[in-house]
């Protein structure tokens, strides 16, 4: 049986008036205990952990409830029928991946979190092998927010939000960065989930507002550093949709050999390097992951979605996932398409494993 839980947390007043929302939604199957790829070496136990990050391109559920897009509230164009089926092949890319844990961006609430759930519910026997929890968060003035699903028990969920008030315009809506904490069975893994503002409405005027979210992770990671006695060892993985390509990160000369990128820190005027983060798509060839990226517009590919870590040496794989019908014969991703009921999303599933 499940539970939702919706858990309180106090502001965190700056003078851009940055707070953590109060908006979380937690899943939970009871009196389980879940496993994980676990090896042995002398009195050392490795743990092994599969994560895949991926933006589901506008996922509404069949409810009107008015704020949807537009599209999704003709009901010429989208159904209950069309829900469903787009619900099937969801969870049909989930079990072929069978990740542990799924990060997904444009999730519409977390109703939809549970119909994921439990269309996966009878998929084994062994409670172990299922994903049994689950988070989600949304801003109130946005259709679409960002859910976790994980094979492991979720705890200490927070939303941060940003409230900005000094740049002259209104902020446009935008989402909050999603923190869990993943209970492994030797160790923990926290997670911070991003989908940061898309470029609708011209890349510069939008860019501002990519630098306070930016803004935002990097004092949400520094936050977790201080309360962490190793901050070059903490087990971070940042992830999302980042509407930035990993080039247009602050780096420096030697970014194509270390993979490293600087997160703006608290001065937007001076770019303070004050957060530093490893990259997935640079791994250990000093090269950018081959020639897919994650997201195709105008005949080329970006990398806007990422993996990024403090500490690289927890990175054993990374790929763009191409190699199923989400793709089509040239890897790219086959978008959905509301009047035809087809496809999946206009970004591609990528992936990461990590050893903890």
């Amino acid at each position: 049986m499940y539970k939702c839980f919706k858990s309180n947390f106090n502001k965190l007043l700056f003078s851009f008036f940055a707070f953590e929302l109060c908006f979380v939604c937690f899943i939970s199957c009871q009196n389980q205990n879940n496993s994980s790829g676990t090896q042995s070496s002398g009195s050392e136990k490795k743990q092994y952990v599969n994560v895949v990050n991926w933006n589901l391109q506008t996922f509404f559920d069949s409810q009107t409830k008015g704020n949807e897009y537009s599209d999704f509230q003709n009901a010429s164009k989208w159904s209950k029928d069309k829900y469903l089926i787009r619900l099937s092949n969801l969870c049909q890319v989930i079990t072929s991946l069978n990740a542990d844990i799924y990060v997904f961006e444009e999730l519409e609430n977390e109703g939809i979190l549970y119909d994921i759930s439990n269309q996966l519910a009878g998929r084994s026997w062994n409670l172990k092998e299922n994903w049994n929890y689950a988070a989600f968060t949304c801003d109130n003035n946005s259709c679409i927010g960002l859910g976790i699903l994980s094979k492991f028990p979720l705890s200490d969920l927070k939303s941060h939000s940003l409230d900005i008030r000094v740049q002259g315009e209104s902020q446009p809506s935008s989402r909050p960065i999603l923190q869990v904490k993943v209970q492994l069975n030797e160790s923990e893994l926290i997670i911070l989930a991003n989908h940061w503002k898309s470029k609708l409405g011209g890349q510069k005027e939008t860019e501002i507002w990519r630098d306070w979210q930016e803004f935002n992770l990097a004092q949400v990671i520094d936050n977790i550093c201080r309360q962490n006695t190793d901050n070059q060892k903490c087990k971070l993985l940042v992830c999302g949709d980042f509407n930035r390509d990993i080039e247009d990160f602050i780096s420096l000369d030697d970014f194509m050999d270390s993979g490293k990128i600087y997160l703006r820190g608290f001065s937007l005027q001076d770019g303070e390097k004050t957060v530093e983060l490893y990259s997935s798509w640079v791994f250990r060839n000093g090269l950018l992951l081959g020639e897919t990226g994650s997201y195709f517009y105008e005949d080329s590919w970006s990398r806007i979605d990422n993996f990024f870590l403090l500490d690289s040496d927890l990175l054993l794989d990374f790929s763009a996932k191409a190699e199923g019908p989400w793709a089509d014969e040239n890897n790219v991703p086959v978008p959905y398409k509301i009047y035809t009921g087809q496809g999946f999303s206009d970004h591609l599933p990528i992936y990461c494993r990590l050893e903890l």
